[in-house]
């Protein structure tokens, strides 16, 4: 019985818990974040919540707003969303 709390407690900290990748440069003022959430902890909702999230923040803290290019959220697995930062009131084809 004690031999499997350690592993009853790895399955609970893996389902509650959540990831970024951070905010990450792919070409030129386009950038990516990859986010996760476990089941316990809001699972693909959060996950795309975080990654939104963290887009608009890093977009924010340079005075700019964000255009979402892409954004991916399989049923398992991380949500990617790729994003430039436009000039305040700049629209995506400027």
């Amino acid at each position: 019985m004690y031999s499997l709390l350690p592993l009853l407690f790895l399955v609970l900290l893996v389902g509650c818990s959540t990831h970024s990748s951070g905010v990450l440069k792919v070409g030129p003022d386009t950038y990516t974040v990859s986010t996760s959430a476990g089941p316990w902890a809001g699972g693909i909702v959060e996950a795309k919540r975080m990654a939104l999230s963290e887009a608009n923040q890093y977009c924010a803290q340079q005075g700019k707003d964000i255009f979402v290019i892409s954004k991916e959220d399989p049923r398992m697995g991380p949500t990617e969303v790729t994003f430039r930062c436009l000039k305040k009131g700049a629209s995506a084809t400027q």
